[in-house]
């Protein structure tokens, strides 16, 4: 996938139907993302992994202490499925989805 947001609703779906039709592989949400970022190798989508590999494996959050626990320092990590869906859909939806969606639908010939 290059990045391509005329292509990316549709991109998308074919990878989560193959994480569907392989899900005894892809069983947690960082294996679905790393297999996603992984298909993202062209121009934007590649500079765009490359922030999200980046982010996972290098980004610290602290937990503060409580009055029970000392404070935790650890790596962000990929986050959730769901989270990432949505950084996805943020980055890659065209400007005007319903608007270009009607465009193509108007120039369809039979």
């Amino acid at each position: 996938f290059n990045g391509n947001k005329e292509k990316s609703a549709l991109w998308f779906l074919q990878t989560r139907s193959c994480i569907k039709v392989n899900e005894h592989i892809y069983d947690i949400d960082e294996k679905k993302i790393i297999f996603v970022l992984s298909l993202m190798t062209e121009k934007t989508a590649a500079s765009w992994a490359k922030v999200m590999y980046n982010r996972a494996y290098t980004t610290t959050i602290v937990t503060p202490a409580t009055a029970n626990t000392a404070a935790v320092m650890g790596i962000v990590g990929f986050r959730t499925w769901d989270a990432f869906t949505a950084e996805y859909k943020l980055a890659f939806s065209p400007v005007d989805q319903k608007g270009g969606s009607m465009l193509r639908l108007s120039t369809w010939k039979q």
